[in-house]
């Protein structure tokens, strides 16, 4: 059979998802081989040389290429991918990998450092949650975030100061500084310290306390509701989550965190949570009851699938991000503006409080916060 060429669509939905699938899950089943089924290996087959280089580059855009390099690998041996594909994600898990050792490397130094000083960051997402994948280093981090809780957020700040770091204010009030350059690996490494631990409009103090499991999946959760409504996010968030799922399940209070959803007015956002992650990447374990998950279940994950398909990690592919982004700071926060006018029915139907706070916002003419 004549290889075939597949809409960038199709690509997404019935070849990288499923691929992802494999590699958070292995799962089996019936009519599957080696974990892939064969309605997925006959599409794999029939991919033409343009078709399996939209691929990559759709994991690319979504950060999960060491994901999809992990799935590659498993492929039964009647497959047959292109060696320039072949040598392109290797290349890439190479790559991933060794910076994540680098970061791996540099935040046991950080921790050090602010440890000989008495105080204790937390680690947030990146390495943190890596730690969740069945192979941690193939898992694509950024920045490292920390967040400093009271007054170890200033004193934090004047160690970083006195050590003769340039230090960059954003609107949120966090902070964000160089901590080395290589010439190999990474140009330079970003720490991104936080003085808040959530990124809700709802006290903290009506919150899991930082720490906790509750408040991990909580951080979480609210992490990628907060780019849902903005700019966009990407499959990468939505994995850790997944994982994490799955790592942390009966080791924190369920009743707890949903209780901290409708606080926040994320319960409904969190309900289409669970019903992507388990229709498309096959995860069970969810942070509410039997019943409740089961409810979640049913519902469309359509809506979150519309947007992460549109501008993949933290929307940076979307159409008119991609040229916002190569202009000016405040032609960047107008497109913000613009996706999040674009996406307000989503966010009024998911997290209506988030999208209130976010309006008030902009209505006293704080267009630097969103």
């Amino acid at each position: 059979m004549a290889k075939i060429g597949v809409d960038t669509k199709v690509i997404f939905e019935q070849i990288l998802l499923p691929l992802l699938r494999h590699s958070l899950n292995s799962y089996a089943g019936a009519n599957c081989r080696n974990g892939f089924s064969d309605s997925l290996l006959q599409k794999l087959h029939n991919l033409n040389g343009n078709s399996w280089s939209k691929l990559v580059q759709i994991a690319k855009e979504q950060t999960v290429s060491g994901i999809l390099y992990s799935a590659i690998c498993d492929l039964p041996d009647e497959i047959c991918v292109p060696d320039s594909i072949l040598f392109e994600l290797i290349a890439t898990a190479d790559r991933i990998e060794r910076e994540n050792h680098f970061i791996e490397q540099r935040t046991l130094m950080l921790m050090k450092f602010f440890d000989s000083h008495n105080l204790k960051p937390i680690v947030l997402k990146g390495r943190e949650v890596a730690k969740f994948y069945p192979n941690p280093y193939l898992r694509e981090c950024g920045d490292i975030d920390i967040y400093f809780d009271g007054n170890n957020f200033e004193k934090a700040k004047e160690l970083v100061t006195k050590s003769g770091r340039n230090i960059y204010h954003s609107p949120d009030g966090s902070i964000h500084y160089s901590y080395q350059k290589t010439e190999n690996q990474i140009d330079t490494l970003y720490i991104d310290q936080h003085k808040a631990y959530y990124d809700l409009a709802t006290s903290a103090q009506q919150l899991p306390q930082p720490s906790s499991n509750e408040a991990t999946l909580l951080m979480l959760s609210s992490h990628i509701m907060k780019h849902c409504i903005g700019a966009g996010v990407g499959l990468r968030q939505i994995c850790d989550i997944a994982l994490a799922y799955r790592a942390l399940d009966g080791q924190y209070n369920k009743a707890e965190l949903v209780d901290a959803f409708r606080k926040s007015g994320t319960l409904k956002f969190n309900y289409l949570l669970t019903s992507f992650v388990y229709n498309y990447l096959g995860i069970n374990e969810s942070p509410f009851d039997e019943k409740e998950a089961a409810d979640a279940r049913a519902l469309s994950p359509l809506p979150l699938l519309k947007i992460i398909e549109q501008g993949g990690n933290f929307g940076h592919h979307e159409s008119t991000r991609k040229k916002a982004l190569k202009k000016s700071s405040f032609r960047r926060k107008l497109n913000t503006l613009a996706l999040f006018a674009k996406r307000l029915p989503f966010s009024l139907r998911y997290a209506p409080k988030e999208a209130l706070s976010t309006i008030l916002k902009l209505g006293g003419g704080n267009l630097t916060k969103i």
